[in-house]
């Protein structure tokens, strides 16, 4: 654990002119461009999106989960994006490309999107004026967790490790996304244990819930790197929501006693209604770009844009630096759409775009 506060200031401080820096060597690398073909989502047309070098987070605005076939065609450096879009774009509905200074001029049917969403817990305010701030639900699932005898166990061995990976993590993540989800293997969890945490949430002597916490010297801000459940767990949705709200909890309280100045509660795709922003902005988690600072132009470029857009979930977008929202919408929708717009909102989004199918909307 550390406290040197002026080492974090001054990371912070750096950390821009290094992500920048970063980004610049990027361009010039080679990115895999694969071509991922699906049903539509909500509907049964097929589409064809292409992407260079993405994290194919987006992917679940416009697929059906079960769907999707990808394949890598290539390999370009983002540089030549240009080149890309010029060859493919009769081929592809969507085409989602590196924005770099050579990349495909933007236009109406265009809209630019970062990569992903980093979501932030800042600690400005006081332990307990944190707890007090918190959703209702998150408030009473505290409550409830109170009224159980819940124990923390620090684990340290391979073995503890080995018992999270096959017991908890792995499980839970295939419940949540399915049995092709990606996990790392148990090897390379394993080997990602520098200056981290990993604790056991126990009941009644037995581990019910684990998560891993990283605190690095390195970092201003601890980072929630994995969260696993029992089968027992996961087969209790009010165990379930107990033990997600201690997990919070206790790993804010980790970090700060580690000195950070927040924590970062991993990647959040760009879409609007998935529910990940919702659940996160809940424990007053404040969101931004993602901090790799890779921003994507995303391309409708066929025919069928319309249709798309009428399917896809809302889209976070950026203007001029700014996350905003994109959201398609019909006269006789927009209406309920905007009701239902009101409480997916969350503290880092500055405005909400509504558009008739046809056209990318604001950009």
């Amino acid at each position: 654990m550390y406290q040197h506060h002026w080492k974090n200031r001054l990371l912070q401080t750096l950390r821009p002119l290094q992500q920048q820096a970063n980004q610049v060597q990027s361009w010039l690398k080679l990115q895999n461009l694969t071509l991922t073909s699906g049903k539509l989502t909500g509907s049964d047309t097929s589409i064809r999106m292409l992407t260079l070098g993405s994290s194919n987070l987006l992917l679940q605005a416009f697929f059906e989960a079960a769907s999707t076939r990808s394949r890598v065609i290539g390999q370009v450096k983002p540089l030549h994006a240009a080149k890309v879009f010029k060859e493919y774009r009769q081929n592809a509905d969507l085409i989602l490309l590196p924005c770099t200074p050579f990349s495909p001029p933007a236009d109406e049917t265009s809209l630019l999107l970062p990569d992903y969403l980093d979501a932030t817990i800042l600690f400005d305010e006081s332990e307990e004026q944190w707890r007090k701030n918190l959703r209702e639900l998150n408030k009473r699932g505290l409550k409830q967790a109170a009224k159980r005898q819940y124990q923390f166990r620090a684990g340290s061995t391979v073995q503890d490790y080995e018992l999270f990976y096959h017991r908890m993590l792995q499980p839970y993540v295939q419940q949540r996304h399915g049995y092709h989800a990606y996990v790392e293997s148990c090897d390379a969890f394993c080997a990602d244990t520098h200056g981290a945490v990993l604790e056991f949430v126990e009941l009644d002597g037995r581990p019910v819930a684990g998560f891993h916490l990283k605190l690095s010297a390195r970092h201003p801000l601890a980072y929630f790197n994995k969260i696993g459940l029992s089968a027992e767990a996961s087969a209790d949705k009010h165990l379930m929501r107990e033990l997600n709200c201690l997990i919070y909890q206790r790993m804010v309280q980790l970090a700060r006693e580690a000195g950070h100045h927040g924590v970062h509660l991993g990647q959040t795709p760009p879409i609007l209604d998935n529910g990940i922003t919702w659940y996160k902005a809940g424990w007053g988690a404040v969101f931004s770009p993602n901090l790799s600072l890779q921003r994507y132009r995303l391309h409708f470029c066929s025919e069928r844009a319309p249709l798309i857009q009428q399917h896809a979930h809302p889209l976070v977008t950026l203007q001029h630096g700014r996350l905003c929202a994109q959201l398609w919408c019909n006269a006789e929708n927009r209406e309920d759409l905007q009701a239902q717009a009101r409480g997916w909102q969350f503290k880092g989004l500055d405005a909400l775009y509504f558009s008739e199918p046809g056209a990318a909307g604001k950009s």
